[in-house]
């Protein structure tokens, strides 16, 4: 539901990467590398027990390196972002929290969004972490490891007039928005049901990123912002004085941990890691720090990357 330089994100990841392999491998070498990245998060992560029975299934490539390479796209508060030269997030603490689950550094590789799960399908990276749906329509390129539940939020200003939840429309609000995102094509439907009804149309107001459209309903300017519901959670959480949430409409979805295919058994090995850090409560307790209890999950699965022609279940 993010996009990166007019690509739709979520809803249209699989279509941007959807080719044969040497097609990724192309996308990924040529004018698509990362950018030069900021150390990673200084925030303490909670103590986490080396799991020696875990470590000891990691592949042979990367525990000789010792460390494990994570492409990310940091431009989506809480979850990923850049602050005072660093990258941070809850998504980069479980990236840190995982690797030192399995005894292994972090190296953080800055890239856009539209490129992640194709990096990583071709090898450049062994896992992509940056608020991936776990489950897309054409999706299977990579190993997905299920690690947090989201879906459609909307938040208001406290005193503001607001329907009973989300599905019931928007008509006559002003809506700030990510630019590029399908729920400005959610608004565009809401649109022609408020003329039908002959209801004042939402006026949508599209921001080059998320801190806009959420600085534009801080600042009044909007009376309303739709977005993930990590973004939505962590905005209202942090602001409870001037922001309220709306019920949410819609089914929510997993995000997922994009593994390399290619290395015999590494997908099986992230899961049981991010399962260790579920039973031990480490996992609970960075997205505590980051207001994002509601979004846990108590088991993470394993959903094996299959061959293009091949059906997703």
């Amino acid at each position: 539901m993010r996009h990166h330089q007019g690509v739709k994100r979520r809803a249209t990841q699989q279509r941007a990467v959807r080719a044969t392999i040497a097609g990724l491998v192309g996308l990924v070498l040529t004018g698509c590398g990362p950018t030069t990245s900021p150390p990673d998060s200084a925030d303490p992560i909670p103590q986490t027990l080396f799991n020696s029975a875990i470590a000891a299934q990691v592949p042979g490539t990367i525990a000789s390196a010792g460390e494990v390479t994570i492409a990310t796209d940091p431009t989506y508060e809480p979850m990923e972002f850049q602050e005072t030269g660093r990258i941070r997030g809850a998504d980069i603490d479980l990236a840190r929290a995982i690797a030192a689950t399995l005894g292994l550094r972090v190296e953080l590789s800055q890239q856009a969004f539209s490129t992640i799960v194709a990096s990583v399908a071709a090898d450049r990276y062994q896992l992509g972490m940056s608020s991936l749906w776990a489950v897309e329509a054409n999706s299977g390129l990579t190993d997905m490891i299920t690690y947090f539940q989201s879906g459609i939020r909307a938040a208001i200003r406290k005193g503001e007039k607001a329907p009973s939840d989300l599905a019931a429309g928007l008509c006559g609000y002003r809506v700030s928005i990510e630019e590029g995102t399908e729920f400005i094509d959610d608004l565009v439907k809401q649109n022609a049901k408020c003329e039908e009804n002959s209801q004042k149309p939402v006026t949508i107001l599209a921001k080059t990123d998320q801190a806009g459209a959420t600085e534009a309903l801080l600042a009044g300017k909007a009376d309303a912002m739709v977005a993930d519901s990590p973004v939505v959670d962590y905005s209202v959480n942090t602001h409870p004085d001037t922001l309220k949430k709306l019920k949410s409409a819609g089914v929510d979805r997993d995000y997922g941990i994009a593994a390399s295919p290619n290395i015999p058994g590494w997908g099986k090995v992230i899961q049981q890691a991010v399962q260790a850090l579920i039973d031990g409560g480490q996992y609970q307790e960075i997205l505590a720090r980051w207001k994002l209890r509601a979004g846990a999950i108590k088991t993470a699965e394993l959903i094996p990357a299959h061959p293009a022609n091949e059906p997703q279940r």
